[in-house]
C-alpha cells in the first residue's frame, strides 16, 4: 500500500511521542544491525546443518557398505562349508559309524578342516568358524570342530528353543576357556547343518569381533556415537568406552528412532535431545534384523556460533539501552504530568476504581486530567448500576421459578401419598416421597438466597435418592468436608447443577454402579469444594467447549437437564463473593471429571 506525503506525516503524528523517539533510535541503529545479525546467524546455522547432514550420509553409507561386506563374507563362508560335500559326508557318516579309521581322520583333518582354517586366514572379516557336531563319535578338531555338548557354554544358545536368530550379536566366551577364552565382544552367524537326506548333523557358528564388524560403534567421541538397534528394540553400543555421557541421551534417541523409523530407506534428520541439537542417521540392515544408528552432536558448533552471536547482540543492546535510558530521562522531565495521567489510566484499566485524580493546572494536561476524572466517575456509576441490575435480574429469574407452583398444595399432596404408602406398607415409596418433599421444600424456600454448605449437601442427598429410583444401577455419594467448611454460606442451588451434570454427562451412559465424591479443603483464605465423578470423562474437544462455557465465551444456552448451568453458578458466586470466587474443571477421558468451586472464607 502506497502513502502520499501528507498521509505518511499523519501516520507519524498518530504515534506517541515517546515511541517516536525510541522508534527513531531503533530504526536508525538497532533494527538494521539486528536484522543483519539474524540473517547471518540463520545462514551459518543452516550451512552447519547441511554440511553435517552430508557428512552423516557419507559416513552412514561407508559403514553400511562395510557391514554388507562383512555379511557377504559370512555368507560366503557358509556356502563354502555347505557345498563341501565330503566334509558334510564325514559329519553324517560319523553319526552312523562308531569310529572312522585313522587314515580317514588324518585326511579329513588335513584337507577339510584345514580348508576351513584357511578361510579364516585369508578372510579379514571372519575371526572364527566353529562347527558343533551332534554326534561324539568323531573327535574334536580344534579350532574348528567341537562336540555339540559345548553349546551349553554359549550365552546365546538355548536347547529348549526350537528356532534361534541367525545372527547373535554382542556376546563373548569370557570364563569359557575350553572354547578359546575370547573376552572381546563378538557377532556370529549361526546356521544348522543338514546332510543330503535332510538330517540334522550340527550347528555352524561364524564369528568376528564387534569392533571389526561395526567399526563406528567403537569410535565414540563427544561429537559422534554409533549403535545398532534390533527390531525387538534391543540396542547395542560400546558402553565400555562411554566417557562422553552418551548413555544419558540414548533412551531419548531410541524414542525418536521408534517414532521416525517408518521409512524403510532410512533417514538423516536434525533433532534436539536434552537441549542438544543432534543429527540422527538411521539405516535399516534387514539381513541383521535391525538398523544402524549414527548420531552427530552439533553442540560444539552451535555453541561457537551462538557465542559470537551473543557477543554481537549484547554489545548492540548495551548501546541501545544507554540511548533509550537517556531518551526516557528527557521524556520524563518534559512530559512528567502526562505520564502521571497515563499511569492512573493504567491502574483504572487493571480494575483499580478507587484511584484519586488530582487537578493538574489549566494547560492541555490539566484539561486531560479533568476529562479523565469525569470519565472515572461515570465508569464507577455504570458499574454499580450494572451490578444492581444483574442482581435484580437473577433474583427475578429465581423467584419466577418459585412462583410457578403452589408450595402448600404440593406439600399436602405429598403428605397424602406418603400416608397411603405407609398404610399399604410400601415403605420404599414412603421414603422416596419424603425425599421428594424435602427436595421441593428446599427448592421453594427463598427467604434467603444464601444457604450453608451443610443444607446444600442435604439437598444433594435427597436429589440422588430420587435419581437412584430411576436407574438400574446405584450412584453412591461420598462426602469428605471439614467442619470449618460445612457452615460456610454459598448461593442456593450451587452444588446441584454440578451433580446433575456429573450424572447426565459422565455417569448415565456408563449405566453401572458409580461414586460421586464431594471433598472440601481449606487453602489459605479460600476453601475448595471438589465434585468428582468416576464416569466417562471428556475428550479434548468436549473439554475445550466446557472451558469456553465457564469463561463465558459462548452464548447462554438453555438446557432441559440443567436450567442454571455451571456458568450461571459461577456468575452467581462472583456476584456474592467477587472475582475471588471461581469454578475450575479437569478431566481424563474414560476415568473422571472434576469440578472445583473456589470460594473465599467468610466466617472462621
Amino acid at each position: 500500500m502506497k502513502y502520499s506525503v501528507n498521509e505518511l506525516v499523519k501516520k507519524i503524528d498518530d504515534v506517541k511521542l515517546k515511541h517516536k523517539l525510541i522508534l527513531a533510535n531503533a530504526t536508525v541503529l538497532l533494527i538494521p544491525v539486528l536484522l543483519f545479525a539474524m540473517i547471518t546467524f540463520n545462514y551459518n546455522k543452516k550451512m552447519i546443518i547441511q554440511d553435517s547432514i552430508r557428512d552423516m550420509e557419507i559416513a552412514l553409507t561407508e559403514e553400511y557398505n562395510q557391514i554388507q561386506n562383512n555379511i557377504e563374507a559370512f555368507n560366503t563362508s557358509i556356502q563354502f562349508i555347505e557345498n563341501n560335500k565330503y566334509f558334510i559326508e564325514i559329519l553324517s557318516k560319523s553319526s552312523i559309524q562308531k569310529t572312522l579309521n585313522i587314515e580317514e581322520l588324518i585326511e579329513f583333518k588335513l584337507k577339510e578342516v584345514g580348508a576351513i582354517q584357511r578361510i579364516i586366514n585369508i578372510n579379514p572379516y571372519v575371526s572364527n568358524i566353529r562347527v558343533y557336531i551332534s554326534n561324539s563319535n568323531l573327535p574334536e578338531m580344534w579350532p574348528v570342530l567341537y562336540h555339540s555338548s559345548r553349546l551349553d557354554q554359549l550365552s546365546w544358545y538355548d536347547q529348549d528353543r526350537q528356532e534361534m536368530s541367525p545372527w547373535q550379536i554382542d556376546y563373548n566366551y569370557e570364563g569359557k576357556s575350553s572354547l578359546g577364552g575370547e573376552k572381546e565382544h563378538l557377532i556370529a552367524r549361526v546356521k544348522k547343518i543338514y546332510d543330503s537326506s535332510n538330517k540334522y548333523i550340527g550347528l555352524l557358528e561364524i564369528s568376528a569381533p564387534m569392533k571389526s564388524f561395526f567399526p563406528g560403534m567403537y569410535n565414540i567421541s563427544e561429537e559422534h556415537w554409533t549403535g545398532f538397534v534390533k527390531q525387538d528394540d534391543r540396542l547395542y553400543w560400546n558402553s565400555d568406552g562411554d566417557q562422553y555421557n552418551w548413555g544419558n541421551k540414548i533412551e531419548e534417541i531410541v524414542e525418536i528412532i521408534e517414532r521416525e523409523s517408518e521409512d524403510e530407506n532410512g533417514f538423516n534428520k536434525v533433532f534436539h535431545v536434552r537441549g542438544t541439537p543432534i543429527i540422527i542417521g538411521y539405516q535399516p540392515i534387514n539381513t541383521l534384523g535391525g538398523a544402524l544408528i549414527k548420531v552427530t552432536s552439533l553442540k560444539k558448533q552451535f555453541q561457537s556460533l551462538n557465542k559470537n552471536g551473543y557477543i554481537f547482540v549484547f554489545a548492540t543492546l548495551i548501546l541501545f539501552g544507554i540511548l533509550t535510558f537517556v531518551l526516557n530521562k528527557v521524556i520524563n522531565i518534559i512530559l512528567g504530568k502526562l505520564y502521571y495521567i497515563i499511569e492512573l489510566m493504567r491502574k483504572l484499566e487493571r480494575g483499580h476504581l478507587d484511584i484519586e485524580i488530582p487537578e493538574l493546572g489549566k494547560d492541555e494536561v490539566g484539561d486531560l486530567a479533568l476529562s479523565f476524572k469525569k470519565m472515572h466517575s461515570q465508569i464507577r456509576f455504570l458499574i454499580d448500576t450494572n451490578i444492581k441490575k444483574e442482581t435484580l435480574a437473577k433474583d427475578a429469574e429465581i423467584r419466577a421459578l418459585q412462583n410457578q407452583i403452589n408450595a402448600h398444595f404440593i406439600y399436602n399432596v405429598l403428605e397424602s401419598i406418603k400416608m397411603m404408602a405407609e398404610i399399604e406398607e410400601r415403605y420404599q415409596i414412603s421414603d422416596a416421597v419424603t425425599a421428594l418433599g424435602r427436595l421441593l421444600r428446599y427448592s421453594m424456600r427463598w427467604k434467603s438466597q444464601m444457604v450453608t454448605i451443610q443444607e446444600e449437601i442435604e439437598y444433594v442427598k435427597n436429589y440422588l435418592i430420587l435419581l437412584n429410583l430411576r436407574y438400574d444401577y446405584t450412584i453412591i455419594l461420598s462426602i469428605d468436608i471439614p467442619s470449618i467448611i460445612v457452615q460456610q454460606e454459598i448461593p442456593k442451588m450451587s452444588l446441584q447443577p454440578i451433580i446433575e451434570n456429573a450424572v447426565l454427562h459422565g455417569i448415565e451412559e456408563l449405566a453401572k454402579d458409580t461414586t460421586i465424591y464431594i471433598k472440601g479443603k481449606v487453602v489459605g483464605d479460600k476453601y475448595y469444594i471438589e465434585v468428582t465423578d468416576t464416569g466417562k470423562g471428556m475428550n479434548e474437544s468436549e473439554f475445550a467447549l466446557l472451558q469456553k462455557k465457564l469463561a463465558g465465551a459462548l452464548q447462554k444456552e438453555t438446557s432441559t437437564h440443567n436450567g442454571i448451568g455451571l456458568n450461571n453458578v459461577k456468575q452467581r458466586m462472583q456476584l456474592h463473593f467477587g472475582s475471588a470466587a471461581n469454578i475450575e474443571a479437569s478431566t481424563k477421558q474414560g476415568c473422571y471429571t472434576k469440578v472445583r468451586m473456589i470460594i473465599p472464607i467468610i466466617n472462621q
